[in-house]
């Protein structure tokens, strides 16, 4: 076979063709649009045809340290690098993400976010471990946005305005934020509509000079609020209100809220409730009581972590300044009608009891520790309406062979009617122990042991 030979069939096949060069626009930019932008850029060169395609990106990622070797790019040419790629792009910026490792001024990072938001972005991704303020007065005023996910380690500074409403937001994810107004003004009410937002998420976030914050948001349904960070401020209280009814999950993790938390909703799926004792004990046993009590008859599944001793604190009735003829305590009108899960962390007898008798349809019940039981408890004698005809599964947590677990364990298996499963973590004296179980165990009950 000779050598034409041999370029005949390459050329016919389409081998030895650059077929990169041949590829429909939008499919380069979708390619180009999944790289990081300086990746993106570089690209590029592999084809003449490319050469100015970066231009046409969609979606743009700007890292000031990079990722595949730890470097730092100086900050005159990463800050050069972004100011090009925004001001020479000629389509539309979808989306656009930014991580920076070091501080940048305030006023530089502000340009780029007001530039995207100009542009019509939907999305916006911040991450930095530097403090930095925004003063982008768009943010919040950029009705093409759909998702805005601002990560701040070491907090930044946003001023809202009374007013906001974002038509086509539908993620808001916030960590590290202080949330401010003008202080020379009055402490005013604010009030944001985000018709479409299904995901609310916060962390380490506060507001300061607000007197009250309205969320209209008709189709949440992730509702997560998390500080990990003990924010203690002497400013007013703020009062924070989310008005929804498609509600599927609350959580709430960490130390108490600076604020007052109303939720205002018909039903919810799933609520998770974990708190960390602060200075503040008042403050964390008021907002116990207040997410309880708004709970009530509304959710199926709660989840309550707390410390034992702690449970000896909001059993009581617990008075607030911010609400001087208002008194809570976690026994009022403690009313789960939907629940039907019901997961606790240590617990004393007396708040176990609260809930089994307030909660008719409860299906599962889980706790880590039952730390009481005593004999001479006020609702001892009366059998938990669930115990007749709903619950089918309790895990008993860890059991060390105490007499007021095994007390609870004989009281359990003499009332419930339907039980079908009974879970143990067996510790000391394991032998022992299952020996003292199995002896309370009824036909078709099945036992498990960890």
């Amino acid at each position: 076979m000779n050598i034409d030979s041999i370029n005949n069939r390459q050329n016919s096949s389409g081998e030895g063709q650059d077929i990169i060069s041949y590829l429909p626009d939008f499919i380069i930019g979708q390619i180009l649009s999944f790289l990081p932008t300086k990746q993106a850029v570089r690209t590029c060169v592999l084809s003449t045809r490319w050469i100015y395609r970066w231009r046409s990106i969609t979606k743009v990622d700007f890292q000031d340290k990079d990722p595949s070797s730890n470097n730092r790019i100086t900050k005159p040419a990463f800050q050069n690098f972004v100011h090009r790629v925004l001001h020479l792009n000629t389509s539309g910026i979808q989306s656009f993400s930014l991580s920076l490792s070091e501080s940048h001024a305030d006023m530089r990072v502000s340009k780029w976010i007001s530039h995207v938001l100009n542009r019509g972005v939907r999305e916006i991704y911040i991450d930095s471990k530097e403090k930095f303020d925004i003063s982008s007065e768009s943010l919040l005023k950029t009705p093409s946005l759909e998702v805005l996910v601002l990560k701040m380690m070491n907090y930044g500074a946003i001023k809202v305005p009374t007013f906001a409403s974002l038509s086509h937001l539908t993620v808001l994810q916030l960590s590290g934020i202080i949330f401010t107004y003008d202080s020379s003004k009055c402490s005013p009410k604010l009030n944001f509509n985000f018709p479409t937002l299904r995901k609310y998420e916060v962390e380490n976030c506060t507001w300061l000079n607000i007197k009250g914050v309205t969320f209209e948001v008709p189709l949440l349904q992730v509702l997560s609020i998390k500080h990990t960070r003990e924010f203690i401020t002497d400013e007013t209280l703020t009062l924070i209100k989310f008005c929804t009814s498609h509600l599927k999950e609350f959580s709430y993790v960490g130390y108490s809220l600076q604020h007052s938390l109303l939720l205002h909703l018909s039903t919810i799926a799933s609520a998770n409730i974990h708190l960390i004792k602060g200075e503040n004990e008042k403050n964390t046993a008021f907002l116990t009581c207040e997410l309880l009590n708004q709970l009530s008859n509304k959710v199926e599944r709660l989840t309550y972590k707390r410390s034992a001793q702690y449970w000896s604190a909001v059993s009581k009735s617990v008075p607030y300044n911010a609400y001087p003829n208002r008194v809570h305590a976690l026994t009022d009108h403690l009313e789960f009608g939907r629940l039907t899960r019901l997961e606790l962390g240590e617990v004393t007898g007396k708040v176990l009891m609260d809930f089994l008798l307030n909660t008719p349809s409860l299906k599962t019940l889980v706790f880590e520790v039952l730390c009481q039981f005593e004999e001479e408890l006020p609702n001892y004698d009366k059998v938990p309406s669930c115990f007749i005809s709903n619950l089918q599964l309790v895990n008993f947590g860890r059991y060390e062979g105490k007499y007021h677990e095994l007390r609870f364990v004989q009281f359990v298996m003499e009332n419930a009617q339907v039980l079908k499963r009974a879970i143990f973590t067996v510790g000391s004296n394991r032998h022992a122990n299952i020996e003292i179980i199995l002896s309370f165990k009824r036909r078709f009950i099945e036992f498990s042991f960890y």
